[in-house]
């Protein structure tokens, strides 16, 4: 009975064994030094200056708008591709004898409505204005942005640039 023990015992450490080397390969089968990943970089937050300034010569005969309560993109083209995350868009704004007296922009970028700061000076000096929209830090894909124009006799226009992104 003791022979019979002693084999039982040894059948059971090499079932031992051999299970022990079984788990061993199944949970080390991947290289002896795993691969530390590499973090995500948060993306910039999306940064837009706007810049008003006067368009054409205030003491103008004629208007340099092609007509009147007008709001034209200027740059880019619709549908334009920008390589890069930073872009500029301008438009001119402008009426025969009415005054640039608020403006807000839309896009996709952001939710609501930004409005632009128009100082007092700037909408009685001139008629007719440039908005110059310098944007950073752009996600890639397919945009836009809508500039509405408010001249001060109360009649609303707008004009939206279409861009695509791809960096």
């Amino acid at each position: 009975m003791r022979k019979r023990a002693k084999v039982s015992i040894a059948a059971l450490f090499v079932l031992l064994a051999l299970a022990t080397a079984l788990i061993y390969t199944q949970t080390n089968n991947n290289s002896p030094i795993a691969p530390t990943p590499t973090p995500t970089p948060e993306p910039k937050p999306l940064e837009i200056e706007v810049k008003v300034a006067p368009w054409g010569d205030m003491y103008r005969k004629e208007p340099d708008c092609k007509e009147d309560f007008s709001v034209e993109l200027v740059y880019p083209k619709q549908n334009e591709n920008f390589t890069t995350n930073s872009l500029n868009l301008t438009f001119n704004a402008g009426a025969f004898f009415w005054v640039v007296e608020k403006a807000y922009y839309t896009s996709d970028l952001f939710s609501g409505e930004r409005w632009i700061d128009i100082s007092k000076n700037q909408y009685t000096l001139d008629l007719q204005k440039t908005f110059s929209f310098n944007l950073t830090n752009v996600a890639n894909g397919n945009h836009y942005l809508t500039l509405t124009v408010i001249f001060h006799e109360g009649t609303r226009n707008n004009a939206t640039a279409l861009f695509n992104v791809l960096t």
